[in-house]
């Protein structure tokens, strides 16, 4: 007895099936997945055969603004032209994959890194070229390439991340398309990675310490005495560590929301020391930070133990927090507001500088960033400054200079009519015991 079915329309699904496991649906290219797949096998037979394997990889420049200036289905459009211009520069035995997001890979067999180098040639040239949209017309990008060559017991994972940090990078050093990872590299990488390590636990090992900064009135009796809590690392190895030394990390690694709530608690309770009614101390807060949806009880907890009223905190947040924030965050910029916490827009000058923002969510205070207090008392400067002062009196906001250290800086900021300065000249970042005399010594003088 014979019995004959045609399975071939169910083989053709289960292929297709398999395809659509394997392959990015947008770009059609393989897949994370399936490059993974394909990267480990290789490193089998490189170890076999005692031949090089190569993995470029690489991200679009200004990606971002053309899929926030133009929307997702742009976007899309510009990740599957870059997909077709990859797969017709590539070799024929070379896995080119969309990674992630922006985020492209390619795995060369039998190529070093320095013979990687012309593939990489081959991909900036590709993307050097402006790409014809839809409906958009042309939009010029570029990429940023790392490349990685396996070494003795390399993994995929080892591989992958050496390419990564090539790729950065190549992003650091301008005018530079491609960076091959090397051994300066891996030190960095591994010097990177501990300290990483030790900021994750710099907090519960209490290392963190607190300095503070007034920030001066520039007419008598200007109000309350306010200070700015700055933190300080005390690194067992490296010593004293100012914020520009860990800050950016904490921030990409996301040990910045346990800092600012470390700060948070100090400050209040280093205001609530002080002793006095008019004390407002104010507290940087990161965009992370600030899209924390417990913020708000964080910050009643930290004024309830420092044993501080509202209206003794302001709080921080950057230009890019006042513009970028959605929903979520507004709503608790609010209630912050609501319950007597000011608000400053720190860094102001760098960034957007969106007035629709500010009236959309407004603040108290904004603090013109310290590197356009740097140029003045030169034209440009006084321009950017005087433009700066005349909104904040429009919309009645109270204005700081930061980074004030020289005479002529405080006397043309003054002659604008900026209302408070903060920097060195007139009082550096300080210990609290020191901070508590000279506020003393400041009320004795008026």
């Amino acid at each position: 007895v014979m019995h004959v079915e045609d399975i071939s329309e169910r083989k053709a699904l289960e292929a297709r099936l398999t395809h659509q496991a394997l392959h990015d649906e947008l770009t059609r290219l393989p897949n994370r997945a399936l490059f993974l797949d394909r990267l480990q096998t290789a490193l089998a037979r490189a170890a076999r055969d005692l031949a090089p394997v190569s993995v470029l990889f690489f991200d679009l420049d200004h990606f971002k603004a053309v899929n926030d200036s133009f929307g997702h289905e742009t976007g899309d459009e510009v990740l599957r032209v870059v997909a077709e211009r990859l797969s017709a520069i590539v070799r024929p035995g070379d896995t080119a994959a969309r990674f992630a997001g922006d985020e492209f890979t390619v795995l060369c067999e039998g190529l070093d890194a320095e013979q990687a180098v012309g593939v990489a040639d081959r991909i900036s040239e590709a993307l050097a070229a402006p790409l014809v949209l839809t409906r958009h017309g042309e939009v010029a990008l570029g990429a940023s390439i790392g490349i990685a060559t396996a070494g003795p017991g390399a993994t995929g994972e080892t591989l992958l991340r050496d390419a990564d940090m090539a790729m950065y990078a190549a992003k650091e050093a301008a005018g530079t398309s491609y960076k091959i990872f090397d051994e300066r590299l891996r030190s960095r990488s591994v010097a990177r990675l501990d300290r990483e390590r030790d900021l994750a636990r710099a907090v519960e090992r209490g290392e963190l310490e607190l300095a503070v900064q007034p920030i001066t009135a520039l007419e008598p009796g200007g109000g309350r005495t306010e200070l700015e809590a700055l933190v300080r690392w005390r690194h067992p190895i490296h010593g004293l560590l100012l914020p520009a030394a860990f800050v950016p990390l904490a921030e990409e690694t996301g040990h910045i929301t346990d800092i600012d709530r470390w700060v948070l608690q100090h400050a209040c309770q280093a205001a609530a020391r002080l002793g006095a009614a008019d004390t407002r101390v104010w507290v940087n807060l990161s965009l992370r930070t600030l899209g924390d949806p417990r913020l708000v009880a964080h910050v009643l907890g930290a004024l309830d133990a420092g044993g501080l009223t509202t209206t003794g905190l302001g709080l921080e947040i950057t230009e890019r927090a006042v513009v970028e924030g959605g929903d979520d965050m507004r709503e608790t910029v609010a209630e912050l507001r609501r319950l007597g916490v000011a608000l400053a827009a720190d860094d102001f000058g760098t960034g957007y500088s969106s007035l629709a923002a500010l009236i959309d969510r407004p603040v108290d205070v904004i603090k013109i960033d310290r590197s356009i207090v740097a140029g003045l008392p030169a034209a440009p400067s006084l321009a950017v400054v005087r433009a700066i002062v005349a909104m904040a009196a429009a919309l009645d906001l109270r204005t700081v200079a930061e980074g004030v250290e020289r005479e002529d800086q405080l006397d043309a900021v003054r002659e604008l009519g900026c209302g408070h300065v903060q920097g060195d000249l007139l009082a550096p970042a300080m210990s609290l015991d020191a901070v508590a005399e000279h506020c003393a010594a400041g009320a004795s003088a008026s």
